[in-house]
């Protein structure tokens, strides 16, 4: 190491900070920069005054309601079922069988695909005239006539919900699997001598030991399904009647479609912050012992 002018060694400190000064500065240029900017444009008010005016527009605004309800919805419903699917695969995954390694490699292909590009799949997959789904519902009889995924608005909403469940599945899958892999098997083996079965070992061990990659899974989860665009833009675009338009793509059409840059920002802080209200809401069940 170099020594300094004093001709002794510089401070941990001190190099921690120099190492790190690069990262916080493109954090600083790329995040906090962008955030104050949103923020000042939102109190922005005439002649230069600070006004409340686009928040209290906010509150009042039934589409914004409306769009807020419908990602809570939309969050709740896909989180949920992302946890069952990628925990059963976790499961799976954990167990000793036959080609483990490639089930395992092949189980992240959907989370590393572009988003916009799943999207586009699935729009073709779930297409009324020509899609492959409603060909295998025809052929084996299950509809007379093609379902219409994405021409209504429950089928709409339940084909994005499933669509986001097969991208972010795999991602809670190995999460989960972190978990599962680090459990002592000492334990299960002592349980199992004292007579206990699969459902109170796992109740009792499995659940207990796992609850921090729970919580961690489900805070990614959330935060991430509070905000999604790209999949909802490119699969139904908001529609049919607004029925799939979550709060980004509503942010989204009031600063770019109407040039409400001013309500935009507003729109966009507030979404921050329930964000971080969630994120603070599972960083406090992470700490507490269950």
């Amino acid at each position: 190491m170099i020594r300094s002018h004093t001709g002794s060694y510089p401070s941990d400190t001190a190099f921690h900070i120099a190492i790190l000064i690069p990262a916080i500065l493109l954090c600083a240029f790329t995040l906090i920069y962008p955030a104050l900017l949103a923020l000042h444009t939102s109190l922005a008010g005439p002649g230069g005054t600070v006004s409340l005016n686009y928040y209290s527009r906010v509150v009042t605004d039934k589409l914004f309601l409306a769009s807020l309800t419908r990602t809570i919805i939309f969050a709740a419903i896909a989180v949920f079922l992302e946890f069952v699917l990628g925990f059963a695969m976790a499961l799976l995954m954990v167990m000793p069988l036959r080609g483990r390694s490639f089930f395992r490699t092949s189980l992240l292909v959907p989370w590393v695909l572009p988003p916009a590009v799943i999207g586009l799949a699935w729009r073709w997959i779930f297409y009324e005239d020509y899609g492959i789904v409603n060909d295998l519902i025809l052929r084996m009889g299950i509809a007379e006539s093609p379902i219409p995924f994405l021409r209504q608005p429950h089928w709409a909403f339940a084909t994005v919900v499933f669509t986001d469940m097969w991208k972010t599945a795999p991602f809670v899958a190995i999460i989960l699997l972190a978990g599962l892999s680090v459990i002592p098997q000492e334990l299960y083996e002592a349980a199992a001598i004292d007579g206990a079965g699969r459902v109170r070992r796992f109740s009792l061990i499995t659940l207990p030991m796992l609850t921090p990659y729970i919580l961690t899974a489900l805070l990614f989860r959330s935060v991430h399904t509070l905000g999604i665009f790209d999949l909802v833009w490119v699969l139904t675009g908001g529609g049919p009647s607004s029925s799939t338009e979550m709060l980004s793509l509503y942010i989204t059409k009031q600063t770019f479609r109407f040039l409400n840059v001013g309500y935009g920002a507003a729109l966009s802080v507030t979404m921050f912050v329930i964000t971080i209200a969630v994120a603070v809401i599972f960083s406090f069940l992470s700490r507490r012992r269950f």
